[in-house]
């Protein structure tokens, strides 16, 4: 299974992306499927294309099988999980009544993070979409928390809490910044 992320990026993020899409490993797919394809027996065949699809999700994730848009983003969203400590932690589900609330997190402005005007949809396979959601939503959260306090306040905010605010603002981390950070090392490898 898999699930779909749509990422704001910079112009031009999407193109350099399906740039990177490998044309010899779609040649790859389309073979091995047709051979698979001609299998009589149903039993064998289904067999069979469970372990193509098993051997093609293991050099997606391994870089070397770069045959949409996803595959060439999942290795490097593997190694910018990895290098940030986050992709081995047993990460605890999200919290009731936010695993999948949809538009920006607390503490995100529209803007907040730069202009970006291109979407970038990418297909994460399920173990990796929960890592990534798990992680950012944890590693967030107690700044989220104290936001959320100084927004209740009765009142106006001071110039500190102001100073506060923007502050804590900065350490929210959400998909789209992983996602973002990812795309980046693809700008370093190629």
């Amino acid at each position: 299974m898999s699930k779909l992320l749509v990422v704001a990026v910079a112009a031009g993020i999407p193109d350099r992306v399906a740039g990177a899409v490998d044309p010899e490993a779609l040649e790859w797919w389309r073979v091995e499927l047709a051979r698979v394809k001609e299998i009589r027996d149903p039993a064998v065949r289904r067999t069979a294309r469970a372990e193509l699809e098993e051997e093609r999700d293991r050099r997606r994730r391994g870089g070397t099988h770069n045959d949409t848009n996803s595959a060439v983003v999942l290795p490097h969203l593997l190694v910018e999980l990895d290098s940030r400590g986050w992709l081995h932690r047993d990460w605890e589900p999200v919290g009731e009544g936010h695993a999948r609330l949809a538009g920006r997190p607390w503490g995100v402005r529209r803007g907040s993070r730069g202009e970006l005007p291109a979407r970038l949809r990418v297909w994460l396979p399920t173990d990796v979409d929960e890592v990534l959601r798990r992680s950012t939503w944890h590693v967030s959260a107690p700044y989220v928390r104290r936001l959320r306090e100084l927004a209740g306040l009765p009142r106006a905010l001071s110039g500190a809490e102001k100073a506060e605010v923007a502050r804590l603002e900065r350490y929210v981390v959400t998909t789209g910044d992983v996602m973002r950070a990812a795309v980046n090392r693809l700008k370093v490898a190629n």
